[in-house]
């Protein structure tokens, strides 16, 4: 049996990194049934701190929110916690420090997906471009550099020259996370779907379960406080008569805005929310996504400054959820008549590409 060991955000507690975790680590488990397929349980200290329930990072007004919220926030941590332990197939917790490719003995390593090479991710560490690796085979999947162009340092480009050029293959999420790279290798670069494609909408259903929230409703999913995008919601929830909820604190919104809070939110009642949601408002790449394979009419406001957002509505013909600047009653007429046959032909297919790249990989290792 073939070992496969993948390195990615897999402990963040942020939905879209949980998910694309477990979705890769599903996908190859099903389609490759003799791969031993572990996650490599890499958990810096700083990235445990930096998402406890009190974030060492984190604002007075930050704090002060989490504290008005304590409990239904201390639920969510370890519902994120149970998560991560129930459902990926972890190695060895291990830090930095004390990492050798002796302790995996993997046939293969995977970097990816999601963006363990952003540099400037707060909690990005340089032991996500596999640099221990240096007798087995090591290939990147659907990995990203993040929503913006980066400048590198001279020191950094070298250090990424490095180690990237150390790779059997690459292969990207977005062609703008190619266009960095490309200065820096002369190896050849593709472009696959981030994981969370790689399940289809009936897989995905599997993790959903029945709806707990009685009426219907808006689903606002931001990453970080956006006054625009608490403004539309509010605007779209009155003119369709949607309740909004909110999956993380705010403050002042949390008492003077007519929002339901329901922050004790792990990874799967995050599906469910999604699935039995009226409307997403999202200005989270994931939380795009996630609405388009559940079919929910969703929307999504300045894509133009993230690429991934941008490249992945018109990858896949979904231009009419981008909605800035748009009247609630545009907004409403565009979400009547939006489609996802299109979306569906074109995930089968990147499905499809990614399932030929990764078997390719996968015969070759140990070879």
């Amino acid at each position: 049996m073939k070992k496969v060991g993948c390195i990615t955000f897999h402990a963040s507690h942020n939905y879209g990194s949980c998910l694309q975790a477990y979705a890769l680590q599903e996908f190859i488990k099903e389609h490759f049934h003799s791969v031993d397929y572990k996650i490599l349980n890499f958990r810096s200290d700083f990235q445990k701190k930096y998402y406890g329930v009190f974030p060492h990072t984190s604002s007075f007004k930050h704090k002060l929110a989490i504290l008005l919220n304590y409990f239904p926030l201390k639920k969510k941590f370890w519902l994120f916690e149970d998560f991560i332990s129930n459902h990926l197939n972890l190695t060895k917790e291990f830090s930095e420090e004390h990492c050798r490719e002796e302790d995996f003995c993997c046939d293969l390593y995977i970097a990816g997906g999601d963006q363990p090479w952003n540099i400037r991710c707060k909690d990005f560490f340089w032991i996500y471009y596999l640099p221990f690796v240096r007798k087995a085979k090591k290939i990147s999947y659907a990995v990203s550099l993040g929503p913006k162009q980066l400048t590198f340092t001279e020191s950094e480009k070298s250090r990424l020259q490095d180690y990237v050029n150390q790779y059997a293959a690459l292969s990207l999420r977005e062609p703008g996370s190619v266009e960095q790279l490309q200065a820096l290798t002369t190896l050849p670069m593709v472009v696959h779907a981030d994981p969370v494609l790689l399940l289809d909408k009936e897989r995905w259903m599997r993790l959903v379960g029945k709806k707990t929230e009685k009426g219907k409703y808006l689903l606002l999913y931001i990453l970080d406080y956006d006054t625009e995008a608490y403004q539309l919601a509010g605007k779209l929830g009155a003119y369709l008569n949607l309740k909004v909820i909110i999956t993380k604190p705010a403050l002042k919104q949390d008492f003077f805005g007519h929002y339901t809070n329901r922050f004790a939110t792990g990874p799967l009642e995050f599906l469910r929310y999604v699935y039995h949601a009226d409307l997403v408002v999202s200005t989270s790449f994931h939380g795009c996504v996630f609405a388009a394979i559940f079919e929910r009419p969703f929307v999504t406001i300045n894509a133009s400054r993230d690429n991934r957002k941008s490249q992945f509505l018109q990858h896949y013909g979904l231009e009419k959820a981008e909605c800035t600047g748009c009247s609630v009653q545009e907004i409403a007429g565009r979400m009547a008549g939006i489609d996802f046959t299109r979306f569906k032909e074109q995930a089968a297919k990147d499905r499809a590409d990614s399932f030929a790249y990764l078997s390719a990989w996968i015969q070759e290792a140990g070879t």
